[in-house]
C-alpha cells in the first residue's frame, strides 16, 4: 500500500507543475479491465489417490487493471491481484501455488508503474511484468511473477527492438510480497531482437545478477557472488507455395557463468524443427544439451523453475531439461479439429546425470508424456486442461511417492473483461 500511495504522490507533485485539470482528465479517461481465473492441479503422489485433497492445489483469483490516458506522454498502470481458496481448503484442495497459507487470501499490487513515451522509446518505472529468455513473468500458475525496477524499450533502429533494464525486486511463486531479486543489486540486462531478414528473428540478451544469498537463494544456498549470462537465438519461418505447408527452424545457445573460482560455467544449446499444414495440424522435434556446469540451465527469475530450452515440458522443466550434464529431446504433435480448439501431445526424453540425486540409482532416463487441450471458442474465455505422466526416477519436483511414476491433472479457466 505504501508503494501505491507513492505513485499517487508523484502524480500529485507533477500535476502541480502543469495543470491539475489535465492530469485529472487523463485519469478519468483511463480504462479498467482484468480477469477472473480458476486454477486446479492434482496428482497421485501420496496418498495414491489423484483426487485426494492432500495432493490437490486450488486457486481462485481476480486481476483488476487500470491504465490512464497519456498526459504529456506520461501514463499510469495499476494491476491489483487477489487469490483465495473459495472454501476449497479442507474440502477438496489443501494446497496453493500462490498463497503462502493455503487457507488465507493473498493480495498484492503486481503492476504499478509510470510510463513515458518519446517517439519510439518507452520508459517504465515501478512494478511491472516482463518477458525475456532468462528474466520472465511466467503465467503457468494462476498469475505471473512480477518485477520492480526500471525498463527502457526503444525501436529507433529499423526492424530492431532494444531493451535495457534493472530489476531489484521480484514477487515470486508462493509469495504476495516483493523481495530482493536474487541479491541486493538485483539483475541488470540488455537485449535486442532484430527482424531485418524476412521471416527471421535474431535475439540476444546479456544479464548480470547478484546472488548474495541474503534474502533468497537461486538453486543453491552455497553460492554467494555475481553471475553473468548470455542468451542468443535465431528463428526463421518459411512456407511452400500457397502457404499450405509452413516450416520452422530455430537454434539457441546460452551460458550461466559464476564469477567465482571453483564454479564451472553452464553452457546449453538447443535446436528445433517444425512443420504444419495450414496451421491446423503439425509436429515439431527439439533437441537440447546442457554441459557439466554448476547451475541449472534455467531462468534467473522465480527461483529457476522454468527454462527457455526448447525441450521443456510442464513437468520436465528447469530442474529436468535444464539439469547439468543432460541431453534431451522432445516430440510434439498438435491438431486443430475446429476453430478455437487445439490439442497437443508432447513427449520429453531426458538423459540425466545421476550425480545430483542418489535416488536415481543407475537409471538416468527421465520421461514425460503430456496431453494438452486449449479451447478459446467462447468469447473472452480460455479453457485449459492437461494430463501429465512423469517418470523421473526421483529427479526434480515432479516425482511420485517413493520416486515412482507421477500422474497429474491440471485445469484452469480464465474470463477476461
Amino acid at each position: 500500500m505504501k508503494y501505491l500511495w507513492g505513485i499517487f504522490l508523484i502524480l500529485l507533485l507533477v500535476g502541480n507543475v502543469w495543470s491539475a485539470e489535465t492530469i485529472g482528465d487523463a485519469l478519468k479517461g483511463g480504462k479498467v479491465g482484468g480477469e477472473f481465473k480458476l486454477w486446479y492441479q492434482t496428482s497421485d503422489k501420496e496418498p495414491k489417490d489423484i483426487f485426494a485433497k492432500e495432493n490437490s492445489f486450488f486457486d481462485a483469483g481476480v486481476r483488476l487493471s487500470y491504465v490512464s490516458e497519456n498526459w504529456h506522454k506520461i501514463s499510469l498502470k495499476l494491476s491489483f491481484y487477489a487469490v483465495d481458496d473459495l472454501v476449497a481448503y479442507s474440502n477438496f484442495a489443501n494446497k496453493s501455488m500462490i498463497r503462502p497459507n493455503a487457507d488465507e487470501t493473498a493480495t498484492w499490487l503486481g503492476e504499478g508503474y509510470l510510463a513515458y513515451i518519446y517517439q519510439n522509446t518507452l520508459l517504465k518505472i515501478g512494478r511491472q511484468n516482463f518477458k525475456s529468455p532468462l528474466v520472465n513473468s511466467d503465467a503457468w500458475p494462476i498469475f505471473p511473477n512480477n518485477f520492480q525496477g526500471l525498463l527502457l524499450k526503444s525501436r529507433d533502429i529499423p526492424e530492431t527492438k532494444v531493451v535495457l533494464g534493472w530489476f531489484f525486486k521480484e514477487r515470486r511463486l508462493k509469495n504476495e510480497y516483493f523481495q530482493d531479486f536474487l541479491g541486493d543489486d538485483g539483475v541488470m540486462f540488455i537485449g535486442l531482437a532484430n527482424k531485418s531478414i524476412p521471416k527471421t528473428t535474431l535475439v540476444a540478451y546479456y544479464y548480470k545478477a547478484d546472488l548474495n544469498g541474503k534474502d533468497y537463494y537461486w538453486q543453491d544456498k552455497n553460492y554467494i557472488g555475481y553471475v553473468d549470462s548470455f542468451y542468443t537465438e535465431a528463428q526463421t519461418k518459411f512456407s511452400l507455395p500457397k502457404e499450405d505447408l509452413n516450416f520452422l527452424l530455430a537454434g539457441q545457445y546460452f551460458f550461466i557463468n559464476p564469477q567465482k573460482r571453483g564454479f564451472d560455467t553452464t553452457n546449453a544449446y538447443g535446436i528445433k524443427l517444425g512443420m504444419n499444414y495450414q496451421q491446423k495440424i503439425g509436429f515439431s522435434f527439439a533437441y537440447s544439451s546442457v554441459d557439466n556446469g554448476y547451475f541449472n540451465a534455467a531462468k534467473l527469475s522465480d527461483n529457476g523453475i522454468k527454462t527457455p530450452l526448447y525441450t521443456f515440458t510442464i513437468s520436465g522443466d528447469g530442474d529436468i531439461a535444464g539439469r547439468p550434464n543432460t541431453d534431451s529431446f522432445k516430440l510434439s504433435f498438435f491438431i486443430k479439429p475446429f476453430s478455437g480448439l487445439t490439442t497437443t501431445f508432447d513427449y520429453g526424453h531426458y538423459n540425466c546425470d545421476n550425480k545430483w540425486n542418489t535416488a536415481v540409482s543407475n537409471d538416468k532416463v527421465a520421461t514425460t508424456t503430456e496431453l494438452i487441450t486449449k479451447y478459446t471458442g467462447f468469447k473472452d474465455f480460455v479453457i485449459f486442461a492437461a494430463l501429465i505422466r512423469s517418470d523421473h526416477h526421483g529427479i526434480g519436483a515432479w516425482k511420485g511417492a517413493n520416486d515412482d511414476v507421477l500422474n497429474a491433472l491440471r485445469i484452469w479457466i480464465k474470463y477476461s473483461f
